[in-house]
């Protein structure tokens, strides 16, 4: 969950604050087989992440494939080469883009870099495509999306990559079949939006998300304790405006939290940060949603959003996309493990070691 989530941003934010930004003083940044920070010190910005219904081998043969680029985006009309690099000619006579293909290592990895004078004004670009064997549930493949750039303006043009990210994915779910998992934006405001679909109701999932507030620790691998404070009346509404503080051994931490929102009618419940927060945000909400789609499936989704507080690095925040990101999907699998099975995930039964 965010707890650990904001215990290591206050890490990351820390050594992005007091570390240069060359390549070889930032943290190591690795995407499968490629070296991240050998190919840009720009900060992440996007990362959208899907689950798809196919193996990598299949996936990537579509990634691959120039043509499938130039019918998902109405601004290309057609594009020449793949060995080293390819150009896109832009329609309405805009001129061309050409990228530098940074890797190319099927089936998991396709890289590229817009060169410079592109016409978004993307500086130091990087863009990742990560293609995966689904290890968590055993059938199919996900695929990770990541952009790394910096820009003069990035709160002016973060929508349009972000805009460009969600296309991409979307065309990869609708060739193959599959779900978004995780979409992580924004700039002055950080979003971390994860879903996943389970064969798990919604009575089962309220149970363990809301019923047992205080009970985070017998299935997140990240925190050892979760105590109530202040009002810790827990049955359903009156759970409204009850604390919990979570200790996170691994980073010696403690955030405190507040339900500020429980509508089992909607199947959504929201709690905000009191303390704990890292340095560079100064608000902190959590909320999930819980949607019946029948059949006793549901439809899970986790949202984080937290402001950034001006002048606030853009390589911390983008430090911060990436960690948010990580450890959500590593809570959201937990979360729903438990409510499955009424046991601990693995990954939390190893923590207790």
């Amino acid at each position: 969950m965010k707890h650990l989530s904001n215990a290591a941003l206050a890490a990351l934010v820390s050594l992005a604050l007091t570390q240069g930004a060359s390549a070889q003083d930032m943290p190591p940044r690795t995407i499968g087989s490629l070296d991240v920070n050998a190919a840009t010190t720009a900060p992440l910005q996007v990362t959208r992440s899907v689950h798809l219904d196919a193996d990598p081998e299949a996936i990537f043969a579509t990634i691959a494939d120039n043509e499938n680029w130039v019918s998902w985006f109405d601004s290309l009309e057609s594009v020449d080469g793949l060995d080293g690099s390819r150009t896109f000619t832009l329609t309405g006579g805009q001129g061309a883009l050409t990228e530098n293909i940074v890797a190319f290592d099927a089936p998991n990895l396709f890289a590229w870099a817009i060169s410079e004078g592109n016409p978004l004004g993307l500086e130091d670009h990087l863009g990742a495509l990560h293609v995966m064997a689904d290890a968590e549930d055993g059938e199919g493949s996900v695929v990770s999306l990541s952009v790394f750039y910096d820009h003069p303006d990035l709160a002016g043009i973060a929508p349009v990559t972000e805009g460009g990210g969600a296309t991409i994915t979307d065309a990869l779910v609708s060739a193959h079949g599959g779900t978004v998992a995780q979409e992580v934006f924004g700039t002055e405001t950080i979003t971390i939006r994860t879903m996943r679909v389970t064969d798990t109701s919604v009575d089962d999932l309220w149970s363990v998300m809301v019923d047992g507030f205080g009970d985070v620790a017998q299935w997140s691998s990240v925190i050892s304790e979760a105590v109530l404070f202040g009002k810790t009346d827990t049955s359903n509404d009156s759970l409204l405006g009850v604390g919990r503080k979570c200790f996170i051994p691994g980073f010696n931490s403690e955030v405190q939290e507040r339900v500020v929102e429980v509508d089992r009618e909607a199947g959504r419940f929201a709690y905000e940060v009191l303390a704990g927060l890292p340095p560079f945000a100064s608000n902190g909400r959590s909320q999930w949603d819980f949607e019946d789609l029948g059949d006793g499936t549901t439809l899970v989704t986790s949202t984080i959003t937290m402001d950034i507080t001006d002048g606030t690095p853009s390589m911390a925040v983008g430090m911060a996309k990436g960690s948010f990101g990580q450890l959500m999907t590593i809570s959201i699998d937990e979360f729903i493990h438990f409510a499955n099975t009424g046991e601990p995930h693995p990954r939390e039964l190893a923590s207790r070691s």
